[in-house]
C-alpha cells in the first residue's frame, strides 16, 4: 500500500496504519535528528517526540504523497530546537553511546573515541552533505526515497552522497560507514513510540497465543483493535486493544502460560469488567459464539452481570449499565 492510502487511514484515527508509518520512517527520523545534533541518545528522543507530534497535528497534512518530507521537517525543527536549549548533559558513557553492558573501561572508551572521529568527521561536512550521508548509512532508503524524504531531487541526493565521500577520504567514509550502520533503532525503539500515543496508562496482559487472543477481545467482546499484532524476534508477539472508554491492553505472547488470579473475599474475582446496555442478550450471543461462559446471568439491582473465560483462563465480569 502506497503511503498515500496508509497515511489517509491515520489521519481518520487509525493507529495500525500510523504504526505502519513508524515502522517505515523511524530510522529516517532518527537519522535526521543525529545529523543535526550529533548524539544518538537524544536523537532517539527527539524521533519519538517527532512523530507523536505528527499523530497530534496529522489533520494538518494536506497532502498525503508528502507524509515523509513533513516528518523530516518537524524532525529538525525539533533537533534545531533541542541544540537551543541545549538540555543536560547524559549521566553515562554507555547511556550516550548505546554502549552495551557489560563492557570493560576499555571497550567503552574505545567506542567513545570512534564515535567521536565519526561525529568530528561529519561535523566537518555542509549540513547538506551531513544530512545526505547520515540518512544514507541509518534511513535504510535508497537514493529515490532519499530525495522524497528530504524534498530534494535524486541527481541532488546522488552527488551529495559522492561529494561526502570525496571530502571524507576513503578511510574516515568506511568508519563512518561502519559506525552509523549499527545505530538504527528497532521494534523496541517503534513501540515506545506507540505507547506514548496510546498514553502511558497501558496494562499488559500475558497470553499463551496472540492471535486467538486478538480475535477474542475484538470479535467476541467488541473491543477496538489500536495496533495489530507485532511479531518479535523470539517468536512471539503482541498488539494494543482498548476497552471501549477504558484503558489499552497491551497482549503480550509469552512462551510460559500465564493466568492472572485475583482474589476477592477468598473468591476468584474477574480481571475487569465490561459495561453491556443489555446483558441477558449478551450473555446469549457469547453462549452462541462458543465462548466459556462461568455459570449463570445474575440479576443484582446494580445491574445483572455475568462472567467470561478469555483464552489464558482469566475472568472477565460484563455488567449491565
Amino acid at each position: 500500500m502506497e503511503d498515500k492510502e496508509v497515511v489517509k487511514s491515520a489521519n481518520q484515527g487509525d493507529l495500525e496504519a500510523y504504526s505502519a508509518l513508524v515502522s517505515k520512517y523511524s530510522n529516517a527520523a532518527y537519522a535526521t535528528a543525529f545529523s543535526v545534533i550529533g548524539d544518538f541518545h537524544y536523537a532517539q528522543d527527539i524521533a519519538q517526540e517527532a512523530f507523536v507530534s505528527a499523530w497530534s497535528s496529522r489533520g494538518m497534512l494536506k497532502d498525503s504523497d508528502k507524509f515523509g518530507s513533513w516528518l523530516f521537517t518537524i524532525t529538525r525543527r525539533l533537533s534545531i530546537d533541542w541544540l537551543r536549549k541545549r538540555r543536560a548533559p547524559l549521566n553515562t558513557l554507555s547511556e550516550a553511546y548505546n554502549i552495551p553492558t557489560p563492557v570493560s573501561v576499555e571497550e567503552v572508551i574505545e567506542i567513545n573515541e570512534t564515535k567521536e572521529k565519526v561525529w568530528d568527521a561529519l561535523k566537518s561536512l555542509d549540513e547538506k552533505y551531513r544530512q545526505v550521508t547520515v540518512m544514507y548509512f541509518i534511513s535504510g532508503f535508497n537514493s529515490r526515497e532519499i530525495s522524497q524524504f528530504l524534498g530534494i531531487s535524486l541527481s541532488a541526493v546522488e552527488s551529495r552522497i559522492r561529494r561526502s565521500k570525496e571530502l571524507l577520504k576513503k578511510e574516515l567514509f568506511e568508519m563512518v560507514q561502519e559506525t552509523l550502520a549499527t545505530q538504527k533503532v528497532d521494534k523496541d525503539f517503534e513501540q515506545k513510540i506507540i505507547k506514548r500515543i496510546t498514553g502511558v496508562a497501558c496494562i499488559n496482559i500475558p497470553v499463551k497465543n496472540i492471535q486467538k487472543s486478538v480475535d477474542f477481545y475484538i470479535n467476541h467482546l467488541g473491543c477496538t483493535l489500536v495496533r495489530g499484532i507485532l511479531k518479535t524476534d523470539d517468536g512471539g508477539g503482541n498488539a494494543f486493544i482498548k476497552l471501549g472508554n477504558g484503558p489499552v491492553l497491551l497482549l503480550q505472547q509469552e512462551k510460559e502460560e500465564y493466568k492472572i488470579h485475583f482474589i476477592r473475599n477468598g473468591n476468584p474475582a474477574p480481571m475487569f469488567e465490561l459495561l453491556t446496555e443489555n446483558a441477558k442478550e449478551f450473555f446469549a450471543v457469547l453462549k452462541e459464539e462458543g465462548v466459556l461462559v462461568i455459570g449463570d446471568i445474575q440479576e443484582n439491582s446494580c445491574g445483572d452481570r455475568f462472567q467470561v473465560s478469555d483464552p489464558d483462563g482469566n475472568r472477565i465480569t460484563i455488567i449491565q449499565c
